[in-house]
């Protein structure tokens, strides 16, 4: 195998989700066998953002997940974690099979957490609250608004950002050279997909392409939360 494609090792540490009735972000300890709650408040620095599918499905008991893309005009290859596809495509063509079938539009935040490299994955009430954070790429969670739907009472939590300097983004990639080249890679691929003509400059770091319509489903009191997440 060549060494110029050899396959980066994903460098996530720890999974992350979001409790929205317990307002707390947690994440599965596999040898506890159970989720850890994140003591709040908490603050993480956003290193790069994608769009997925989440979900979970009932009739075959199975979870759902897709590819990551930095943009919806890149196909979804959206499959069932006990096996099969569900839908390939576009976002806009196959939303309402998705939905239909217990998928949820999420965002996977690639960031640093407590010196860890996480993954946090937003969907929900919690996208609501990210399409809706302020500042830059060092975010703070200390402050939640209570909502409720229905009967079902639910937390969304404000995000809250401060701009990093140049002399803090060279140290964050210089310790974190591993995730910044495991990203380059996704990237890469990405822009394969779409045809896009590449470069050899140093990337930004990359920011998800959301279509308007997607953004306002999860914005303000049009959050489309279906049934909340927990």
């Amino acid at each position: 195998m060549s060494l110029t494609n050899k396959k980066l090792i994903n460098p996530v540490e720890k999974y992350i989700s979001y409790n929205a009735t317990d307002g707390v972000f947690q994440y599965y300890d596999k040898v506890k066998g159970e989720n850890v709650k994140i003591k709040n408040p908490i603050t993480f620095t956003d290193i790069a953002q994608y769009s997925t599918i989440v979900g979970w499905n009932e009739e075959q008991k199975s979870t759902i997940f897709a590819n990551e893309v930095l943009s919806l005009k890149t196909p979804l290859s959206v499959k069932f974690q006990k096996g099969g596809n569900l839908a390939n495509g576009l976002y806009a063509e196959i939303k309402d099979n998705i939905k239909a079938n217990g998928g949820k539009f999420a965002v996977s935040v690639y960031a640093i957490l407590d010196k860890e490299i996480v993954k946090i994955t937003l969907k929900g009430a919690a996208l609501g609250g990210w399409f809706n954070k302020t500042g830059g790429d060092v975010i703070t969670v200390d402050k939640f608004i209570e909502e409720t739907k229905g009967a079902t009472k639910y937390k969304v939590p404000v995000f809250q950002g401060k701009t990093i300097t140049e002399e803090e983004e060279t140290e964050i990639r210089e310790n974190y050279k591993e995730l910044f080249d495991y990203l380059e890679s996704k990237d890469q691929s990405h822009n394969q997909n779409q045809e896009s003509e590449s470069n050899d400059t140093e990337r930004e770091i990359p920011t998800i392409e959301v279509d308007e319509d997607i953004e306002s489903e999860f914005k303000g009191e049009d959050v489309d939360i279906e049934s909340v997440p927990f």
